[in-house]
């Protein structure tokens, strides 16, 4: 991926202030973090930690899901 000339623009739907906040998850939002009071912080961080866990436990289990079909239908 090449940088940008410094006289491009960002593409408009990559362009963000604290009013236009970026495309994406909002749990995402880490420029948000430093608004909030600490222990709501806290507990955003574990949801978002939780969260990312909970997919990569899932990817897992499909995987291991298709790995067991595709070994089946070997078999």
């Amino acid at each position: 991926m090449s940088a940008l000339d410094p006289g491009q623009q960002v593409p408009t739907f990559l362009q963000w202030s604290p009013g236009h906040p970026p495309p994406g998850d909002p749990i995402d939002m880490e420029y948000i973090l430093d608004k909030l009071e600490p222990n709501v912080r806290n507990k955003l961080i574990a949801a978002r930690l939780e969260t990312v866990a909970a997919v990569h436990q899932a990817i897992s289990e499909g995987a291991k899901t298709a790995a067991t079909i595709i070994a089946g239908a070997n078999g």
